[in-house]
């Protein structure tokens, strides 16, 4: 009978560790970054946090704009396509826009809406379900390089010496004019309450602003570049020419990736957050059954 109950303390003590990773375990996920890439290969590369490729997969054709789904998979932008492909290189869906003068320049996801810039033939956003079908557009009347979903219900856009900050609806909120015409913004990423957006020109570096557009830091990078997201860890990705880099928002190079054949071009970059199997679940529901039958067996 002591036997008994001291292996049912025992069971107990694992299972309330347990459930401290359990009420974790429901809601984990695994964190990748995912760049596009351009030249003399054409793809996208999936990497852990510390850039190590984990797989990468062919499209056969350039990309301008990738962003993160939201069921393990992701969307880009080539000419006047919109692709969405699982992370394991299956191609799920496609919209081609009929108008080949439409160019989708970047896109982003927020929930179940896909959002992509154009420029070309028309200049604007269109906000698209997951399964690519569009729900509205609006014109901006100029060309956006970069764009990213924000926390209350809108948008930002990088054009030129510009940042802007739409709603869904298309509405003009708030911008932002660089007085240095020479300077363009190439990317831009929202996380947390922070904006992150990559200049190029005169200058070449990220600035970090607040949803208001209020600049609180900026530092010099000494390239050109092409994408930017936001990371987990008071920390951006951005990539440049056959590089990506992960820095702190302090401006500190905390890690790099040069792919060694330098006709590769990283167009953008990405984080993905991706379920996990929930397994300790499973080992706690086991670990409650054997206590469970221990307690029938000893009452």
């Amino acid at each position: 009978m002591k036997m008994n109950d001291s292996i049912n303390k025992k069971m107990l003590k694992v299972l309330a560790a347990l459930g401290l990773t359990l009420g974790v375990a429901g809601q984990a996920s695994a964190s990748y970054i995912y760049a596009s890439y351009t030249g003399s290969q054409q793809g996208v590369t999936i990497r852990d946090l510390s850039l190590n490729q984990i797989t990468s997969f062919n499209t056969g054709f350039n990309i301008d704009g990738i962003a993160a789904g939201q069921n393990n998979d992701l969307y880009v932008t080539s000419a006047n396509n919109i692709y969405n492909y699982s992370n394991s290189g299956t191609l799920l869906n496609t919209m081609t826009f009929p108008d080949a003068g439409i160019r989708y320049t970047d896109i982003t996801v927020s929930g179940n809406s896909v959002y992509a810039s154009y420029t070309g033939s028309q200049q604007g956003v269109t906000i698209r379900n997951s399964s690519l079908n569009q729900t509205f557009s609006f014109n901006t009347g100029f060309d956006i390089d970069g764009i990213s979903a924000g926390q209350n219900n809108d948008l930002y856009v990088t054009s030129a010496n510009g940042i802007y900050n739409y709603s869904i609806n298309g509405t003009l909120l708030n911008s932002m004019l660089f007085p240095d015409p020479a300077i363009r913004y190439t990317d831009v990423s929202v996380r947390d309450g922070i904006l992150f957006a990559s200049y190029t020109g005169s200058q070449q570096g990220v600035t970090i602003r607040n949803l208001s557009l209020v600049q609180s830091f900026a530092f010099s990078t000494g390239f050109d570049i092409l994408g930017i997201t936001a990371g987990l860890n008071n920390d951006l990705y951005v990539t440049s020419a056959n590089g990506i880099y992960n820095y702190s928002i302090n401006g500190t190079l905390l890690n790099s990736m040069i792919f060694p054949d330098q006709r590769i071009i990283y167009t953008d970059v990405t984080l993905a957050a991706v379920p996990e199997p929930a397994t300790l679940l499973l080992l706690g529901a086991g670990l409650l059954g054997l206590l469970g039958a221990s307690r029938r067996k000893t009452a």
